[in-house]
């Protein structure tokens, strides 16, 4: 048996190689935007400076970096047409939703991993599947 995976877009915003001090300087803007304090506010207007002399726009990278990951979450949750009406099989685990009668699953989410939903973070959107089946799995 043949494993298929759809296509995924490449991003197309391409981020600058930055070195670590680069990106941690970065970081710490980010930062410090969520606070409204003065010494803050100081704080990233020499950051910004600094990188400035270095040729790096922080509020121009700020914006990249949106929509680079406004573009990651497009492609994360971009929707295949590619097996519809066509049989599959999908292995995984049974998170069950909803009940028609007692360890009857009508509705359940299909994860890659045991205790996905439960016992850790839930695996990303694009690997689970929810599904409705009316006769039920026991």
């Amino acid at each position: 048996m043949a494993i298929i995976k759809p296509e995924t877009a490449k991003n197309p915003i391409t981020l600058p190689d930055l070195s670590d001090e680069e990106r941690l300087q970065l970081q710490r803007v980010f930062t410090l935007m969520q606070s409204s304090g003065q010494q803050d506010t100081d704080r990233i207007a020499l950051i910004k400076k600094q990188l400035k002399s270095k040729g790096i726009d922080v509020d121009e990278l700020l914006e990249l970096r949106r929509l680079y990951i406004q573009a990651q979450k497009k492609s994360a949750e971009a929707i295949t047409t590619t097996f519809d009406g066509k049989n599959v099989r999908i292995p995984g685990f049974l998170v069950p939703i909803e009940f028609s009668d007692a360890m009857v699953t009508t509705d359940f989410l299909l994860v890659p991993v045991a205790g996905a939903c439960i016992h850790m973070p839930p695996p990303p959107a694009n690997q689970i599947v929810r599904i409705s089946f009316p006769e039920g799995i026991r």
